[in-house]
């Protein structure tokens, strides 16, 4: 009995308190006594948690089932047949009894407690059952196992609760994504089953990507974030969102103010690069425009020319490494095969932050640093300088030598990186001596490099 008298994983507190009893009348060998205190336990246990849906997640059949069970006993107090009742309705009506090996359990233990309670008449002698210790700990096994350690499985639509929760949590969980993926597992899916799952990574798409009011597009991020954990939970969540036509042919991608419905459809594409081809083409239009306009974000979402993300970094150094005629960024539309604005070059420090993980699970933050470094290379003002510049210095922990090197004969091929005196200082306060510190200045090809840093 030691795996049982561990009552720390029994979800329910007034459970845990009930089931001492019945496990100090098992370890002193009285078993017919344990019989009854385990069946008032699974009682127990099943109404309050039908309670904590009814009350937490307004689940309808638990209401139905509670209030049906509360007016019987009014009725008739001492006449417990509203225990049957209770455990026909929770079979058929929840999921708290799903478990084929829990609904023989409990008739197990139901047919034992009986026998146990009430003499039988044998041979006109009455006979009371005695149940032996081995019939006695497979049953408060298969309780603990199947019901008592876990929460209550929720049986109705609970997207709407489901996003209050988010909305009112939103910015503790977008600052903590590991508060949101237990959030979400201790009080969602692992209180759903795969359909359940199913249907509600479809509902969150559609308040993400569909719906049109106002508190949609306020929650669209967090509601993201969401959908992303349901879908590693439950990756044939994507499968139904997928398969639904409806869904896909009503996305409304537009924001007041910001990108965020686009960036969100494109970190879906990224996960999901088959769904790209599922996308009408009025949206695929407006996707492509907006991965067209950053670097970051055309290097990211290569699936737009069915290319994925290391052949577009290569082909993003191919490009910008060739000759062009004239000088500065006047021929940059022959660097990239898109229409190239400045404003392609503006990266933010969260674009960064993605490129830079992508690709150094790729293997390919040495690629990432030349292109950066080419980027340098080729800017037409201080500013745009200073620019690449600031997005490679978080990242120069992570600088091996043939990544310095390519920085630094970046800088010194480019007077407006060079002469600029921002970037002069970076190198000078930041730059060096992160290169300093890890390798040695003694050697004749630091030497080299440094004689020849103009900056420094």
């Amino acid at each position: 009995m030691q795996d049982y008298s561990n009552l720390s994983k029994v979800y329910k507190t007034e459970t845990a308190n009930a089931l001492r009893e019945t496990i100090s009348t098992y370890q002193n060998g009285n078993y017919r006594s344990t019989i009854n205190s385990l069946y008032s336990a699974v009682i127990l246990d099943l109404v309050s948690k039908l309670q904590e849906l009814a009350e937490v997640y307004q689940d309808g059949s638990a209401k139905e089932i509670l209030e049906k069970a509360s007016k019987t006993q009014k009725s008739s107090p001492y006449d417990p047949g509203w225990e049957k009742s209770l455990l026909d309705e929770i079979k058929t009506m929840t999921e708290l009894m799903s478990s084929k090996l829990l609904i023989a359990g409990i008739e197990t233990l139901k047919n034992l407690r009986n026998i146990s309670s009430h003499p039988s008449m044998l041979e006109s002698r009455a006979v009371l059952y005695t149940p032996n210790k081995y019939e006695v700990a497979g049953l408060i096994g298969t309780m603990m196992t199947e019901l008592f350690q876990l929460p209550p499985r929720i049986t109705g639509n609970v997207i709407d609760k489901l996003t209050d929760d988010l909305s009112g949590y939103k910015k503790e969980f977008l600052m903590k994504p590991a508060t949101l993926k237990s959030f979400l597992r201790d009080n969602y899916f692992h209180r759903l089953n795969k359909t359940q799952l199913e249907f509600l990574g479809k509902n969150l798409f559609k308040f993400i990507f569909v719906n049109r009011d106002k508190e949609s597009k306020e929650n669209r991020e967090i509601n993201y974030r969401a959908l992303d954990e349901l879908m590693k939970e439950c990756p044939d969540a994507y499968v139904q969102i997928s398969q639904s036509r409806d869904l896909v042919s009503r996305l409304d991608l537009k924001d007041e103010g910001n990108d965020i419905g686009l960036r969100l459809i494109e970190e879906f594409c990224q996960e999901h690069p088959g769904f790209w081809t599922m996308i009408p083409r009025v949206f695929q239009e407006q996707i492509i425009n907006h991965v067209s306009s950053n670097i970051c974000r055309w290097l990211l979402n290569g699936y737009v020319d069915s290319e994925d993300s290391i052949s577009r970094l290569h082909t993003a150094l191919n490009l910008i490494n060739k000759p062009t005629q004239g000088s500065g960024k006047s021929e940059s539309e022959k660097w990239f095969p898109i229409n190239v604005t400045r404003d392609f070059y503006q990266i933010s420090d969260s674009d960064m932050k993605q490129v830079w993980e992508t690709f150094e699970l790729e293997g390919e933050t040495l690629n990432i640093v030349k292109l950066f470094a080419a980027l340098v290379s080729r800017s037409d003002s201080y500013d745009t300088s200073e620019h690449f510049v600031n997005n490679l210095i978080p990242y120069l922990q992570y600088f091996d030598y043939e990544m310095f090197k390519a920085l630094f004969a970046a800088l010194n091929s480019n007077s407006q990186a060079y002469d600029a005196r921002t970037v002069q200082s970076k190198v000078i306060s930041i730059i060096y001596p992160a290169f300093a510190e890890k390798f040695s200045k003694d050697t004749d090809e630091a030497k080299s490099l440094l004689e020849n840093f103009k900056v420094y």
